[in-house]
């Protein structure tokens, strides 16, 4: 038999909601704020791969402009 945790109180690292989690891993208050978690963590990856590309993009035209 599973030994049961008792409740702790705990805040959504998403919307800051207070909520009672059993387990000490959990960070979300529903898998609602887990999701949007997730896609706005990839959405702002995304940006800082597109502003790195970006980057290095003007910096080959800068080179060759040079050359």
């Amino acid at each position: 038999m599973k030994k049961r945790y008792p409740l702790k109180r705990k805040v959504c690292d998403h919307c800051g909601a207070t909520y009672y989690a059993r387990s000490h891993r959990a960070r979300w208050c529903s898998a609602v704020c887990q999701s949007q978690n997730f896609r706005a963590a990839k959405k702002q990856t995304q940006a800082e791969l597109e502003q790195e590309f970006v980057a290095q993009e003007a910096e080959k035209v800068n080179k060759e402009a040079t050359q």
